[in-house]
């Protein structure tokens, strides 16, 4: 009995080795493999970080260059806008130069480099009868070439600084007909109508002052003046108490 008692115990312990050998050993291999995941999620999260870093160093870089870049390029894209303006001024004034001398009779003056252009050529002189200046600014000096314009019968200023430059150095010419619109004149101008030769109409587009309509009115009968827009029919001019003095001319005649 003892003996069958040893040979049960015997093959208890080598029935119960194994199993206890298999549990040492599990607990270490869940946690091996529970710690593969995290390794990988630790990598990604350092790639991440290295990606976002290098990321807001390429930013940070094409910032500092575009900055660097501005003091160059904003001059330069100005100067070509400004040379792509003068070339295009510069056909203009071409294609109106030609049309005139190949028997057009009038031209618009958008540019005060058109009028030495068609002034000093015999052609253009002959041929002009109609100027119109509009939205430009004459000078004195380029204001001295409307007098070359022998044979002008009309002559109209739209929004033109400079007008009683113009005025003065027209008197002498044949014009029958002015027109002013948004161009003021200065009372002396006003007073060189009447030594307009050949002027029989003229033509204002904008408000006039009681002493302007007062100018007005005092010049030679053969001179229509058409006055459309009187100031004392404006909205508040009475209300206002307004000075019947008119406004000097932007440009101050020399």
């Amino acid at each position: 009995a003892e003996k069958l008692r040893n040979q049960k115990s015997q093959q208890a312990q080598s029935f119960s080795g194994p199993v206890l050998a298999c549990l040492k050993v599990l607990p270490t291999t869940r946690c091996t493999v529970s710690l593969v995941p995290q390794t990988m999620t630790q990598q990604n999260t350092a790639k991440t970080k290295s990606a976002r870093s290098c990321g807001c160093l390429v930013s940070l870089v094409g910032a500092a260059a575009f900055a660097a870049l501005l003091p160059i390029g904003i001059p330069y894209v100005r100067e070509k806008q400004r040379l792509y303006i003068e070339r295009r001024n510069a056909e203009w004034r071409q294609e109106t130069f030609d049309r005139v001398k190949n028997g057009a009779h009038w031209a618009s003056i958008m540019d005060p480099k058109l009028l030495p252009m068609l002034a000093n050529d015999i052609d253009c002189v002959s041929n002009l009868s109609e100027l119109n200046f509009s939205m430009t600014e004459i000078t004195a000096e380029d204001a001295r070439h409307v007098s070359k314009f022998t044979n002008l019968k009309s002559l109209y200023c739209y929004d033109t600084r400079g007008a009683d430059y113009i005025v003065e150095n027209a008197r002498r010419l044949p014009i029958e007909r002015l027109g002013f619109e948004m161009a003021r004149l200065s009372t002396e101008s006003l007073w060189m109508f009447s030594e307009f030769p050949n002027l029989t109409q003229v033509d204002f587009e904008h408000f006039l002052l009681p002493n302007e309509i007062a100018i007005l009115d005092a010049l030679p009968p053969r001179i229509t003046v058409r006055i459309p827009f009187p100031a004392e029919n404006e909205p508040g001019f009475k209300e206002r108490n307004e000075q019947p003095t008119a406004p000097e001319s932007r440009v101050k005649m020399e």
